[in-house]
């Protein structure tokens, strides 16, 4: 019994290896398909080789003999040239029809094509304004059926209103209830339709050498300036605020290329002293004293008017002190949208009122009466229509928020008070707190790029998710990553370029390098970086900067986060950073110079959230519970 048993398991081992040899010679057979195949394609590659060679060797003999060709032809041609004749020019005036007229007829040809050609740069004006004028005009043929129905529809609701106000002899409703809202709403409705028609008027009766979106009727012509560009915004304020800026600078005719060294009565391209954002303040009110004498300032009944920059200031050191601003800057860029954005938020028009509302009727009225150029104010100038102020605004806002996306930030170097910083440990301490309050280093410093230094895009040092970015008082503009290598915060942006919840990685531009919040000194010579984060990172981040190693990075397309309100889900994060800033709210208003430097994060501030909180007490509490039962 046991041989039997041996002789069945030796069958079956038997049995096995033949299907083991099966398989071997199954596979040996697709091997040598394998290599039939292989053998076959370097046949047909080696064929392909050698038709790709005799087909080379055609093309080089076509193109020695197109050479040659050529050659002889040119030979031959040359044959064939005569002598110039030296007086073609004359024989054609002695030719001319009707002898001595037909000269006379000739030269004033000559006379005419000339003046044509030097005064070709008028008619190309004159042809760019009247295209302009077109679409100005179907741009207000467009608007003008939404318009017009807008009208009726808030005629309906007011006369609607009305009747039910008297049906319920609710009469305190017309002066501060429904009704009056409704009438409100129908005479910006008319107003809008009216300023349509006025634009169109305006485009078609306003003669072509005359720009219909210039800064008023000029009086004496400005010099034209080639040298300079100024038709965009420095890049300070959140999105809206940008957006708003231009749409300021659209409705003054401020726009273009002079726009802020514009003054009253300059056209676009003008200005009549010059560059002005190179000059200081009281430089530029030396010159509004000198202008006012000039017979450009004079407008309407002898009035005269000094109106002058971007936003067409009156009185600039009186705006300036009425909102806090120092005036002992340059009148750049920077100065001039700054105080304009700080007028808006005099005028309750703050970040946070942008971000919600836009460019709506309310803002619109409650910007009118510090510019004449937006509807709904008394002072009997042309205004721009409410539809092409809100399309001006949202083609500003959209480009504002696809800014490019990507920023050469290689040239970078890492310095401060003037000095080239290589590494973290050449950077001094801070001048105040050097350890937050979790043991995060505390610095400061500046990034230039050649000799620039103010806006510079601020790479991200960290990948994480921003958990929270605003306007956290003397901080400025603030940024707080969550990141796997700890927290990172980093302030002082002239504007952000994320959000909240925004994910970042190494290189991803979080804003512009600024001097928001509280800097010594004031204003952009204090422009720099203040971050707060672990040494590890700082020095890896200084390493990185240096050895431009941030090279075309991303940029974030995440809109600029304006100031957010000072709610339970941020006043963990704002407590501690300190209050002007570029994004600017009413609140601000006037804002202190002094410096007050930046305390360490505050022992009083929660580490920890209320709901939390009672999760863990509920927690430990069942616990309890479940342990004693």
């Amino acid at each position: 019994m046991a041989i039997q048993t041996s002789l069945r398991k030796s069958s079956t081992s038997i049995e096995k290896i033949a299907a083991s040899l099966n398989q071997t010679r199954e596979s040996i057979q697709g091997v040598q398909v394998s290599v039939d195949s292989l053998s076959k394609m370097i046949e047909t590659n080696t064929k392909f080789k050698s038709q790709l060679y005799a087909r080379s060797e055609i093309l080089s003999y076509r193109i020695t003999e197109a050479r040659n060709r050529k050659e002889k032809e040119d030979k031959l041609e040359a044959n064939n040239v005569g002598t110039p004749n030296p007086n073609l020019a004359l024989g054609f005036g002695a030719k001319s029809a009707g002898g001595i007229f037909g000269k006379l007829i000739a030269f004033a040809s000559y006379l005419t094509a000339g003046w044509i050609i030097n005064n070709f740069q008028v008619w190309q004006q004159v042809g760019g304004e009247f295209i302009n004028r077109l679409t100005i005009l179907k741009n207000n043929l467009v608007n003008f059926g939404p318009a017009l129905l807008d009208v009726f529809s808030k005629l309906n609701s007011a006369l609607t209103s009305s009747l039910v106000s008297i049906l319920t002899l609710d009469f305190s409703a017309f002066t501060e209830g429904q009704v009056k809202e409704d009438f409100d709403a129908l005479n910006d409705a008319v107003r809008n339709l009216t300023q349509n028609i006025q634009d169109s008027y305006t485009a078609l009766t306003t003669p072509l050498t005359e720009g219909v979106e210039g800064g008023g009727s000029s009086g004496g012509g400005g010099d034209t300036s080639g040298g300079y560009d100024q038709s965009s915004g420095s890049g300070v304020g959140t999105a809206e605020q940008q957006a708003l800026l231009s749409t300021i600078r659209y409705a003054e005719g401020t726009a273009g290329p002079t726009g802020y060294s514009m003054f009253f009565g300059d056209r676009d391209g003008e200005a009549k002293y010059g560059d002005l954002t190179n000059k200081s303040v009281a430089e530029v009110e030396e010159l509004v004293t000198k202008f006012l004498q000039d017979p450009q300032s004079k407008f309407g009944n002898g009035q005269r008017s000094a109106a002058v920059g971007a936003y067409q200031f009156i009185d600039i050191t009186g705006l300036a002190k009425s909102v806090g601003m120092s005036t002992d800057r340059n009148f750049d860029k920077e100065f001039q949208d700054e105080l304009a954005l700080r007028l808006a938020a005099k005028q309750g028009v703050s970040p946070e009122v942008l971000r919600r509302e836009g460019l709506s009727d309310s803002v619109i009225k409650k910007l009118s009466p510090k510019w004449a150029s937006f509807p709904g104010n008394n002072y009997g100038q042309p205004t721009k229509a409410i539809t092409s102020l809100r399309e001006t605004y949202n083609r500003a806002l959209e480009r504002s928020k696809n800014t490019t996306t990507s920023s050469n930030i290689s040239g970078y170097r890492v310095t401060r008070s003037g000095r080239n910083i290589p590494s973290l440990s050449a950077l001094p301490d801070h001048h105040s707190n050097t350890r937050t309050s979790d043991g995060r280093l505390v610095q400061d410093f500046t990034l230039f790029k050649g000799d620039k230094f103010l806006n510079l895009p601020v790479p991200s040092p960290v990948s994480g998710t921003v958990a929270w970015a605003g306007n956290a008082g003397n901080g400025g503009l603030w940024v707080e990553i969550q990141s796997p290598e700890g927290k990172v915060e980093m302030g002082h942006f002239n504007s952000l370029r994320v959000k909240k919840g925004d994910k970042v990685g190494v290189g991803s531009i979080l804003g512009l390098q600024g001097h928001s919040g509280r800097t010594m000194p004031s204003g952009p010579d204090g422009t720099h970086i203040h971050i707060q984060a672990p040494d590890s990172v700082l020095e890896r981040y200084i390493q990185m900067i240096n050895s431009n190693s941030f090279s075309e990075t991303k940029v974030s397309s995440a809109n600029i986060n304006p100031s957010p309100s000072r709610n339970a889900e941020t006043s963990n994060i704002a407590s501690s950073k300190a209050a002007q800033v570029i994004a600017i709210d009413a609140s601000q208003i006037p804002a202190e110079n002094n410096y007050s430097p930046m305390p360490a994060a505050s022992p009083m501030v929660a580490s920890i959230s209320e709901s939390e909180l009672l999760n863990r007490l509920n927690k430990n509490k069942l616990l309890t519970d479940l342990a004693y039962t």
